[in-house]
């Protein structure tokens, strides 16, 4: 068996006993998900009702919850909050929403509503499982500890090999919350050897690693692969003076950029 059937093995033994809820408007359209989710592991539950949606939610509690809307803005808005009325968590359960391109303009609005992340219902199935696997790996996986209030919330673990801090940040941006990423490399001596990144609202403010300020810190930190990573949920009044004010987005592309091109001239 080659390693890389083994990782998909290993990967489905983890996911084995997950349960996803996934409430959808429209019946076609979502078999291809929940026939992947089952390969991968997960135990699914798919409904076009809110009430089903509802009664399932209660009697089996789901470690993650997918909706797709396929109606426009007014319409999703007045559907979830049907479904909060329901008592149906999406603020403290991993949860993923899915719309079509034309409501994707709403995304920071709806983001509001206590989903992970926002994505186009057309987007590809291995986009919507890596952005299924990120949400997951941010929640603690103890399973006596699923359920947690941003006030219980202790923070988060990982490895590097799992989730880069690419990941950690595109995971992190949409679902707006205001954190503290600590990333420890492999045979990292000291604190110093630390790269901190401090988010308000999901947005980049502040970088240190060592004496590398800002963008230039994350820059250096992009390309790690080995190490572990922390994230902890950080009060306002506690975040420091900003020391960047490029989007997300920029500082991703160009650390991007700059590890292309270290890798070229390393090839050279």
């Amino acid at each position: 068996m080659s390693g890389h059937q083994q990782d998909k093995n290993k990967e489905a033994d983890t996911n084995k006993g997950n349960f996803v809820l996934i409430f959808s408007d429209q019946g076609e359209g979502i078999q291809p998900l929940v026939a992947r989710l089952k390969k991968e592991g997960y135990r699914v539950g798919s409904t076009q009702s809110m009430e089903s949606a509802a009664y399932v939610y209660s009697r089996q509690r789901p470690n993650f919850i997918i909706i797709r809307l396929h109606c426009h803005i007014r319409d999703i808005i007045n559907k979830l909050h049907c479904l909060m009325n329901k008592r149906i968590d999406l603020k403290n359960i991993p949860s993923l929403l899915l719309v079509r391109n034309s409501e994707m303009q709403y995304q920071t609005s709806l983001l509001k509503a206590g989903f992970d992340d926002v994505v186009a219902s057309d987007c590809k199935i291995n986009v919507l499982m890596h952005k299924t696997k990120t949400i997951r790996l941010l929640y603690d996986t103890d399973p006596n500890t699923q359920y947690k209030s941003s006030e219980q919330e202790s923070g988060s673990r990982g490895n590097l090999s799992n989730m880069n801090l690419i990941d950690l940040l595109q995971a992190l941006g949409p679902s707006r919350r205001t954190s503290c990423i600590t990333i420890i490399p492999e045979g990292a001596d000291s604190v110093s050897d630390h790269l901190f990144v401090y988010l308000d609202q999901g947005r980049i403010i502040y970088a240190k690693l060592g004496d590398l300020l800002g963008e230039t810190a994350v820059y250096r930190a992009i390309g790690w692969d080995k190490g572990n990573w922390i994230v902890e949920p950080v009060l306002e009044d506690n975040l420091p003076e900003p020391n960047t004010d490029l989007s997300n987005e920029a500082i991703l592309m160009e650390g991007c950029r700059l590890l292309d091109e270290e890798s070229r001239v390393k090839q050279a």
